[in-house]
């Protein structure tokens, strides 16, 4: 071997770091992992692998996260992929989702987020409302801007529109495409249990909505039959008053 392919071969790996780094913002410069807050933002066209103890994500290009504290960040833009091993909270300016050995994808926009549950469990806390809304695996929802009650809207949970996050979700997924197609069909089952519950969540809305209905119709034909035996009363009575009979 060649003293200049020695050389070569050692630096090649700085370079790749150098690489890297040049494709990331880091504000403060190269924090991710040494200090906090921490501000990224992906730079170049391929996504962006970021890793700490427990937790690994992907950034789609020009996403920015930044991390505030132990366990929890800030989405700022863009989509990314995020899988946690144990506990995590993810904040934005609509609420917060919080993550339990899960895996997710986010879609962010200027006033509003999609989340894509993907693995284990993730609820949703929207602003103004201390309740937390569960998202199984399968399902997606979007949380958004605040209303004029001091709540931030939350969609109804919908099953995810598969082909779409299929595209979403390979575009940054950082593995081989074998790899990605064992996981996407692991989601899939989760997926097909998620439209079986969506049609029955909205059999049971349909439901209900034309039970009110119906009940709606009865108490109007209740009413109108009030209504004709009093009009029926002052009848009879203006006529005796008048000695019509």
């Amino acid at each position: 071997m060649t003293n200049a392919f020695r050389i070569f071969i050692f630096i090649l790996p700085f370079s790749l770091d150098a690489q890297l780094k040049a494709e990331a913002v880091f504000v403060p410069k190269n924090c991710w992992g040494q200090r906090l807050p921490c501000a990224v933002q992906n730079e170049s066209v391929n996504p962006l692998p970021l890793q700490l103890s427990g937790m690994r994500i992907h950034l789609d290009s020009k996403a920015i996260v930044k991390s505030t504290a132990n366990n929890e960040a800030n989405i700022a833009r863009g989509t990314l992929f995020a899988k946690h091993e144990g506990e995590f909270k993810w904040h934005t300016p609509f609420g917060d989702i919080f993550c339990n050995a899960c895996e997710v994808l986010f879609q962010r926009e200027e006033k509003s987020i999609e989340i894509h549950s993907l693995k284990g469990e993730i609820s949703v806390v929207r602003k103004g409302d201390d309740g937390r809304y569960n998202l199984p695996p399968g399902f997606s929802v979007r949380l958004s801007m605040v209303a004029s009650d001091g709540r931030a809207d939350l969609d109804f949970p919908q099953a995810t529109p598969l082909r779409p996050i299929a595209k979403v979700w390979a575009r940054i997924y950082q593995g081989s495409p074998e790899e990605f197609r064992n996981e996407f069909k692991e989601y899939v089952t989760s997926w097909k249990s998620a439209v079986e519950a969506a049609s029955s969540m909205h059999r049971q809305e349909v439901d209900r909505r034309l039970a009110s209905a119906e009940d709606e119709k009865q108490r109007e034909h209740n009413l109108r039959q009030i209504r004709q035996r009093e009009d029926m009363k002052l009848r009879q009575l203006f006529r005796e008053k008048n000695n019509l009979e």
